[in-house]
Formats: C-alpha cells, sequence, structure tokens
C-alpha cells in the first residue's frame, strides 16, 4: 500500500474509532432509557392489579360510615352491602347515595 493512502487509511481509522465508542455509547444510553420507561409503565399498569378492595362499614354506636381497605371481622362494624369496591372513589360516592349511613 503507497505512503499517502495508508495514512488516509489510518487517520481514517483514528477518526472513526471515537466516534463508534460514542455511537455505542448513544446507543446503550437509548437501550437503557427504553427500559427504564418500560419498567416504569409496567409498574404503573399493574399497581390498580394489586390495590386492595374497598368495603363500606357502619360503625354499630355511632351509626357513621366510613371506607375500608379490608373487610372487617369485628362486630362493633357492619359492612354495607355485600359488595368489595375497586376504587376508594367508588365505595365513598357509596356512601353518600346509602340511607343508612350519616352524615356529619
Amino acid at each position: 500500500m503507497p505512503k499517502l493512502q495508508r495514512r488516509r487509511f489510518e487517520s481514517a481509522l483514528e477518526l472513526s474509532a471515537p466516534s463508534d465508542v460514542l455511537n455505542r455509547e448513544d446507543i446503550l444510553e437509548e437501550i437503557m432509557k427504553k427500559a427504564i420507561f418500560c419498567a416504569f409503565g409496567l409498574a404503573f399498569l399493574a399497581t390498580p392489579a394489586l390495590a386492595d378492595d374497598y368495603w363500606v362499614v357502619q360503625d354499630s354506636s355511632t351509626k357513621h360510615c366510613r371506607v375500608v381497605t379490608e373487610k372487617p371481622t369485628t362486630t362493633t362494624t357492619t359492612v354495607i352491602g355485600n359488595t368489595a369496591f375497586k376504587t376508594r372513589t367508588e365505595a365513598e360516592s357509596s356512601i353518600k347515595t346509602t340511607k343508612v349511613c350519616t352524615t356529619d
């Protein structure tokens, strides 16, 4: 290989080596960003599936209703309806429309 061509070839290698490393770093960074984004997306979607059910219960002595996340097993509270609600908002709406629940 003539000297001139060899110099061009070597200079081309010198220039491409740092850009290849930079390019690989950019690709790895992009992959990591996508992996993190996917992990947060899965966590966001899985959260409602792991959530508790909400129950409307009435205190036997005060007759006031409240929302709890576990079905009560004590005799001091009574479950209003036999339905567990999927969201707290649904349970609170049920309190407003249930006649046996009184408000403060």
